[in-house]
Formats: C-alpha cells, structure tokens, sequence
C-alpha cells in the first residue's frame, strides 16, 4: 500500500503527523481505556460476543493484548511495512472469525474519539492558555491529524478487508475448476 498517495490524498501533513507523536503516551491511555469500554459495552450484543469467542479460538482478540498492540502501532505512528502487515493480519483474523466490519468501525470511532478528546484536553494551556498564539495552530494540527489517521485506518482495514474477501473468492473458484477438471 503506498502510504505517500494515502497521506496526500488525506491531506495528511508532515506537521499533523509530528503533532500526533508529541501526544503518543496520552493517545494510547486514551486508547486502552476507550477500548476496554467498547469491549465491555459491545459484549452485550450476541454476535459481538460470538465473535470474540471465535477470535479468541484463533489466538487474536478484540480489545486484549492482540488489540491493544494494534492500537500501539496505530498511535506509535509507523506507517511501515509492519504496520501494514499488522493491519492485514487483524483484519484477515477479523474476517475469519466473521466480525462485522461494523463492529470493527465502531472500535475505531469510540477509541479515535476518545483520543480526539484527549488531543483537546492536552492542548488547552494552562488557565486557558489565554486566548490566542500558537496554541490554536497546534491544537488545529493535532485535531486534523488524528481524525485524519482515523479516516487512513478505516481505509486501510477496509483495503484488507476486500483483499482477503477476493483471496478467499480466488481460492473458492480454483477448486470450482479443478473439481470440474477432475468431474470431465
């Protein structure tokens, strides 16, 4: 996936992504916290839960350590080949174990949104920070930037998501052909 046509598309800039780093330890407690939330809240619907439960039998999981190294490479800000691999990888786990993508969707909004919270709250000066200066630049960069990395994620997951659903159709139709070679 080149990352460059995806940052420039989003408009994704060098200074939004460098205002990102500088929040990363109170984004990923944001994270773990918005996640473990999710977790407990979606665990009430029933084919939520079936799905961790088929998640858990693969060895991955929705909101434990699996997920919550996901979250670290998301907030860590690596937009690397391991980074990549890491998404496909949970995505492709995801699949198999049948999870909604709206599920996966709304792990991302409740965790993005708490991390935009927390990018507002760790901007605002102390005593307000009175009014204007570079403070409302920084806070601009780091709210843009972090929506922005919520929109490249959901694009990333949903890339996977198709690749390996194609994967699996490509496979389904080798073995229609094959049977019906053999069937001749």
């Amino acid at each position: 996936m080149d990352m460059s046509e995806r940052f420039a598309a989003l408009k994704f800039d060098d200074a939004e992504r460098t205002a990102l780093a500088e929040m990363r330890p109170r984004l990923m407690g944001a994270a773990e916290a918005a996640l473990a939330a999710s977790h407990r809240e979606s665990l009430k619907y029933p084919d939520y839960a079936a799905a961790d439960r088929a998640l858990s039998a693969q060895g991955a999981d929705l909101a434990g350590p699996k997920a919550q190294d996901f979250w670290r490479a998301v907030v860590g800000g690596a937009y690397d080949d391991a980074h990549q691999r890491l998404i496909v990888e949970r995505a492709e786990a995801l699949c198999r174990a049948k999870v909604a993508p709206r599920w996966t969707y709304a792990q991302f909004a409740q965790v993005f949104a708490a991390m935009a919270a927390e990018a507002v709250e760790e901007s605002l000066p102390p005593m307000l920070r009175r009014f204007g200066g570079k403070w409302r630049g920084k806070l601009r960069d780091r709210v843009a930037g972090l929506f922005k990395r919520a929109m490249l994620e959901c694009d990333l997951a949903s890339t996977a998501y198709l690749a390996f659903g194609e994967k699996q159709l490509a496979a389904l139709e080798a073995d229609r052909k094959h049977a019906e070679a053999e069937g001749a």
